[in-house]
């Protein structure tokens, strides 16, 4: 009894131990090209890498589809390939010397399976040892049925077929996997990218098993006088998968070396301004007036050379090669640090020692006066022009004879210019004399209305003798007078009929253009701001006016500012300003109205109107917000406000498109070679945070090179708000105390932004731009004056050149002091600093980190720092404000 219970038992055991199996897909070989995706490794029911199905009749092929090479046959000792005998036969039928890169379908085998109950799960635990993407990948299917688990092991090779090869020794060897640029390059001009696409190496061999960096490390020189500057560019090609500097560091490491040769041929612009008569005066006698505008395209502005002479009398007899007076040569920076210079011979002008401003009292006669301007790389332009100092005399005018005849219009209105009365008008020297109905304020014309015949009982004509006057730059006057007839045969004017005229002006008294009258459907806003209309006398009409235009127009971080300080009670608004701030139409200004302003600026919110407001409101003279107006037959001020601008500043007039040119906020950042699939921290500093109010400010990065992962401002800011949206970051920067914003040093991280790298990038600084596209950038100073923002600023490109990853030097320019750190400074490393008369001003042995203060410079100007170790010596320029 005992003896068939058991044996019944082992049978029942045996009978489930022979129901179940499992057997994995077959191993694969594929190549470094074949991307490896790790969702489908986990997959057992995928066909990619091997299946494994539950019932054996649906069992498939295998079939990988790669490219076939020597390295499927060679066994590789670091990996543990044992050279598969049926891919190295695949590379022995498949493989085609003209078609190397060709793929093909190659069958491994037929899919794996597992048996078992209903029971039955599969699992995948996959073990990657993989390195550098070569080696191999078990693939573990696990068969769990009714507690008993069974196992078997694909394993996937991935071999490298062809490892980074570049000849040391030939940079020109056609086996090479880069293609060098050339070694000796000239640019013509120093603003000219020294690191565009031309100048880098390209590489022809790009797969998993490769892991590639290029490096450049940039020597500057200045003191060839061939060229304006040399940079003497050393790249460095590196394998992290072939190079272990322990091992050998001559192995996976190529070193190229490149000279780049800038030269400026390009003299600056330059431009002269002068009257070409000048007329004396009693109050001005033979005073001259100049002005003087150069610019380069090299060469700061403040760092042009001016020097200027003058030829009295245009006779050439002059002590200074012809010429009489001779000042100069001096730049701006050096004329705020109060330098001499080396001629000031000019007893007539105001300042003899000033040479951008040639400005006196010159005697009677013709001159000729030559400006010159020369820039950093010894290019000299010239301007040459001849000037007139005439005698004081009395302009004359002359006005038409008899009775000039004007109709007054279908809208009660006739107007007409001084010009069109005249007969002549001469000057001995002024010959841009304008007409004027007054002697002392310039008014082109006169408007005649219904008013002025009403006072006369509408009578058909009214004549009127007018004054028209004339005057010459000296301030001499002439006069002249004329006999106008208005008339008014149509009885446009009677006493039946008025006219109803209305103005629009902001609160900032600008004229408001473009505002829809809303009398006659249909009619379209036009660029003016009158409304005129003729209605029954006695008679009243009703406006209804309203603008349009874009939504934040007027409306920045400035006025969130405001309306913090008011809030704090240290700052007070009048009733529009009230009315302008209270966003959410709750009538009160609170702490929501700015939590809604700042989701505007943000472009996390769309308006912050609500209760049906609109954009722009309206006031007649009594500064009560209306939506309708009754006016009568007087002349009307009409006042227009929009909510959110609580300075006033909106744009109202068609002519306001000229952006005005304002002082700079300026962001750099180091740009960085990235790698794909890699995250990087980009740091924004700026070389002139300071005294600043509050700004806001939209980055805008390339979303075909990086992605946005997150941003961090610095903590000493205490009022930050920010928004990432898929394709730029906006940011917010206020005062929770309302005294300004903290200074920071230019090595300070002001914020930073943390990104996915989708592409290979050779400069980060590709993938990241200041944009107005989604919020406006700017800053505010702590006295409320605008600046732009920049990012990168490549206006003085031979200063902002990529400093060597070797010596850097930050901030350069420089205000305060100057960090220079010089990674290959030894015991026997020193520096010097030269001012640009080659003076020594400092020097110093290198042991670590230098920081120079002000106090180590002379004053403002351009200096040129050497850095010698050995025979090895390394010159950079210097910038001090």
């Amino acid at each position: 009894m005992k003896n068939n219970t058991f044996i019944l038992a082992f049978f029942i055991y045996n009978s489930i131990l022979f129901s179940q199996s499992m057997l994995a897909p077959p191993d694969l070989v594929l190549t470094c090209n074949h991307e490896i995706n790790i969702d489908k490794l986990k997959d057992y029911t995928d066909l990619t890498y091997g299946n494994v199905v539950l019932d054996k009749t649906l069992q498939t092929k295998i079939i990988t589809l790669d490219k076939v090479c020597r390295g499927f046959c060679n066994v590789d000792s670091l990996t543990g390939y044992p050279g598969i005998k049926k891919a190295c036969f695949y590379y022995n039928q498949l493989f085609d010397t003209f078609h190397q890169d060709q793929k093909y379908g190659m069958v491994w085998g037929f899919s794996g399976y597992a048996l078992g109950s209903s029971n039955l799960k599969i699992k995948i635990q996959i073990d990657d040892y993989r390195k550098c993407g070569k080696g191999k990948i078990n693939r573990i299917f696990l068969a769990e049925d009714n507690g008993v688990t069974l196992s078997d092991t694909q394993i996937i090779w991935i071999v490298q077929c062809h490892t980074l090869y570049i000849n040391a020794n030939d940079p020109y060897d056609p086996n090479d996997d880069v293609v060098w640029p050339d070694s000796l390059v000239t640019i013509f001009g120093c603003g000219a990218d020294i690191n565009n696409d031309t100048l880098i190496p390209r590489m022809l061999l790009d797969s998993i098993c490769q892991l590639i960096t290029i490096e450049k490390f940039d020597e500057i020189s200045t003191n060839d006088p061939s060229v304006c500057f040399k940079v003497l560019r050393k790249w460095v090609v590196i394998d992290w998968c072939q190079y272990d500097p322990f091992k050998n560091p001559n192995i996976g490491r190529w070193e190229y070396e490149q000279t780049i040769l800038v030269h400026d041929t390009s003299a600056p612009r330059i431009k002269l301004f002068v009257k070409s008569c000048n007329e004396s005066s009693s109050t001005n006698p033979n005073e001259v007036h100049f002005e003087i505008l150069s610019d380069d395209q090299c060469t700061p502005p403040d760092w042009l050379f001016y020097s200027y002479r003058i030829d009295i009398d245009n006779d050439g007899l002059g002590k200074y090669n012809g010429f009489d007076c001779r000042v100069g040569t001096l730049n701006k920076r050096q004329y705020q640090a109060k330098d001499t210079v080396q001629f000031s011979d000019n007893p007539y002008a105001l300042n003899h020692k000033d040479p951008f401003i040639p400005d006196g009292n010159y005697p009677i006669g013709t001159h000729k006066i030559v400006v010159e301007t020369e820039d950093g790389c010894g290019n000299i332009s010239t301007n040459t022009q001849l000037f007139t100092v005439s005698a004081g005399e009395n302009p004359k005018i002359e006005c038409k004879v008899g009775i000039n005849i004007i109709q007054l219009s279908t809208i009660g209105k006739a107007s007409v210019l001084a010009e069109d009365l005249i007969l002549n008008i001469s000057d001995n020297c002024d010959q841009n004399l304008k007409p004027s109905f007054s002697k002392n304020n310039y008014v082109p014309s006169i408007t005649f209305s219904c008013d002025d015949f009403e006072k006369e009982g509408f009578p058909n004509t009214i004549l009127r003798n007018l004054e028209i006057w004339v005057k010459d730059g000296a301030g001499n006057t002439d006069i002249c007078f004329v006999d106008v007839q208005v008339q008014d045969l149509q009885k446009i004017c009677n006493i039946d009929s008025t006219f109803i005229n209305a103005e629009f002006f902001t609160y900032a008294n600008k004229s408001l253009e473009q505002v829809d009258f809303n009398v006659v459907p249909g009619d379209i806003p036009t660029c003016n701001n009158e409304f005129n209309q003729k209605v029954k006398k006695g008679n009243t009409l009703t406006l209804n006016p309203d603008k349009i235009d874009q939504l934040l127009n007027g409306q920045d971080v400035w006025d969130v500012h405001c309306m913090n300080k008011y809030l704090s009670g240290k700052f007070n608004f009048n009733a529009i300003q009230k009315k302008v701030a209270d966003l959410n139409s709750s009538g009160t200004i609170s702490s929501s109205d700015i939590s809604d302003y700042i989701k505007v600026i943000l472009n996390t919110k769309s308006d912050f109107l609500n209760n049906g407001s609109k954009q722009w409101q309206f006031t007649n003279e009594d500064s009560i917000p209306k939506s309708s107006f009754e006016l009568s037959n007087s002349i009307h001020k009409l006042y227009g406000f929009k909510i959110g601008d609580v300075n006033f500043d909106a744009l109202s007039q068609c002519k306001d498109t000229t952006k005005q040119k304002l002082p700079t906020l300026k962001f750099e950042t180091k740009g960085v070679p990235l790698l794909k699939d890699k995250n990087y921290i980009i740091e924004f500093r700026s070389s002139n945070f300071k005294d600043l109010c509050c700004l806001q400010l939209d980055i805008q990065v390339d979303t075909q090179l990086i992605k946005i992962i997150n941003t961090q401002i610095n903590p000493r800011f205490n009022s930050k708000h920010l928004a990432i949206h898929s394709g730029h970051v906006s940011q917010i920067f206020l005062d929770a105390n309302l005294i300004g914003l903290p200074n920071l040093l230019a090595d300070e991280v002001v914020f930073s932004i943390e990104v996915e790298a989708l592409k290979v990038t050779s400069n980060s600084n590709l993938a990241f731009s200041i944009s107005d596209l989604k919020t406006k950038s700017i800053a505010y100073d702590i006295h409320g004056n605008p600046l732009d923002i920049s990012l990168n600023n490549k206006v003085n490109a031979q200063i902002n050149i990529k400093p060597s990853e070797n010596l850097i030097l930050y901030p350069n320019p420089m205000n305060d002091q100057l960090t220079i750190q010089w990674k290959e400074a030894l015991d026997d490393s020193f520096i010097e600093i030269y001012n640009s008369n080659g003076k020594l001003c400092f020097k110093s042995k290198f042991k670590s980190d230098i920081i120079l203060s002000e106090n180590n410079f002379t004053g403002p100007g351009m200096y040129f720092l050497k850095c010698t170790k050995g025979n090895k010596m390394i010159t950079k320029k210097i910038i001090k404000l």
